[in-house]
């Protein structure tokens, strides 16, 4: 004879099932669509012309460190994607367990703050193409390029 309360259980378990494998899909989904490198990166050259007045010759430096610096963004974000597999794979294996959240949210922040350290580095770096003058302009209209919408 079942009870009442297993046919509830099993909805129960049935929902939150689908909702873990919905959040699963919008995070790996959202992790995909990453555009701030390549706002940035179409914005910068823009900004430094005209906002900045970089001349041909500071142009031609931050080029140079633009491929640079673009090839060590591209490994670390496929090392990010590589690291969100993993991560969700062993968060998995732990049954979502709290401990296992915590250890793999840890584990993600350190991941990230070393792709923001190689950006700040990457900003700290244009900055000194700048003469005295137009590092003063660059400090304070920044934050403009950075929070431009395309």
């Amino acid at each position: 004879m079942r009870q009442p309360g297993n046919k509830v259980l099993i909805i129960i378990i049935a929902v939150l099932l689908l909702i873990n494998i919905g959040m699963i899909l919008f995070i790996w989904k959202s992790d995909k669509t990453i555009s701030f490198h390549n706002d940035i990166k179409a914005a910068m050259p823009e900004f430094l012309q005209k906002e900045i007045g970089f001349s041909s010759g500071q142009m031609t430096q931050y080029d140079s460190l633009s491929c640079v610096y673009n090839d060590k963004f591209k490994a670390s974000m496929d090392d990010l994607r590589k690291s969100r597999q993993e991560e969700f794979k062993q968060l998995a294996g732990a049954g979502f367990n709290d401990s296992a959240i915590n250890s793999i949210a840890i584990q993600s922040a350190e991941n990230k703050k070393t792709l923001e350290i190689q950006l700040l580095q990457y900003t700290k770096d244009i900055r000194k193409i700048c003469t005295p003058d137009q590092q003063v302009k660059f400090d304070s209209l920044l934050y403009k390029v950075l929070n431009k919408k395309n």
